[in-house]
């Protein structure tokens, strides 16, 4: 007896969670996708330069603020 009521509070406890999972999952909420890529060249005069580029992509209807400050990205 107890055994089947454990079952079912477990099955229960998963759909729920289920259920709940796929509604945050549907909802459109903004995020960004970055990509950082740094590049080091030798230049004939004996320096190196170094290239540095960053792809952010804002996935979402909603719109992001962000602040770009050094070596750091800040999403509210």
């Amino acid at each position: 007896m107890a055994n089947q009521i454990t079952t079912k509070m477990l099955f229960t406890l998963a759909i729920s969670l289920l259920l709940v999972s796929s509604s945050i999952a549907s909802s459109d909420v903004p995020f960004i996708v970055a990509h950082k890529k740094a590049t080091l060249s030798s230049l004939k005069s004996g320096t190196e330069r170094v290239s540095v580029s960053i792809d952010i992509f804002n996935q979402g209807s909603s719109l992001v603020q962000m602040f770009l400050f050094p070596n750091q990205i800040y999403v509210l």
